[in-house]
């Protein structure tokens, strides 16, 4: 199993202060985080006009998101690297099943036994390439039932040209290291599945995937 010892430890330590960078970046409406609140308000209300209620949250992080679904009834199933991370989700969201695990390896086999009905990844993915997005995407697919959603929020544009204006805006804090979904490409990815695009902002949007 691949471990990212700096990537981990960076996340611990972010831990603390996450949300309110991330309330701070969408306030200024600015890169990584702007629209941020509208883009949760957005998938909240997606899952709340389904009548599913098995949930898996991919990077789940410290738990903002889903602790809205949480709180209203849905099982969450949550993986993150970050221990420190969950440990703030596990006062959120108590009785959720958290799972401490690096998705660049993938799901974990305890995930992969079961079946959900959405599956979200939450400005987490784009810290895999393109080619580990894909596979990871297709794992996601195998453990998803039929009709269901996969959820992808993040930094991403429809086209190349768009997500090199948005570098180029904030080249003074860009992340290089990290490596965004550009629809144009992601749609070609998998040609049997349902998917659309939602612009929130110069640089952010959702992805929706229906198997």
């Amino acid at each position: 199993m691949k471990e990212n010892s700096f990537e981990i430890e960076k996340f611990n330590s972010w831990a603390k202060n996450y949300n309110r960078q991330v309330r701070e970046s969408d306030k200024e409406n600015k890169y990584p985080f702007a629209a941020y609140e509208k883009i949760q308000n957005r998938i909240e209300e997606y899952i709340l006009t389904t009548n599913y209620k098995n949930i898996l949250d991919i990077g789940i992080g410290t738990g903002t998101l889903a602790k809205l679904l949480y709180d209203k009834g849905y099982n969450i199933t949550g993986i993150d690297f970050s221990k420190e991370m969950l440990k703030k989700t596990k006062t959120l969201i108590p009785n959720a099943n958290l799972i401490n695990w690096d998705f660049a390896n993938g799901l974990p086999d305890e995930i992969n036994k079961k079946k959900f009905d959405i599956i979200i990844c939450n400005y987490a993915i784009h810290h895999l390439e393109d080619s580990s997005k894909k596979s990871l995407l297709e794992e996601a697919f195998n453990i998803l039932i039929e009709k269901g959603t996969i959820i992808i929020a993040d930094i991403i544009t429809e086209t190349k040209k768009e997500m090199e204006f948005a570098r180029t805006k904030d080249i003074d804090i860009w992340d290089d290291d990290e490596y965004y979904l550009i629809y144009d490409n992601t749609k070609k990815w998998f040609t049997n599945v349902e998917m659309s695009f939602e612009k929130y902002s110069y640089c952010s949007g959702i992805l929706f995937m229906t198997k």
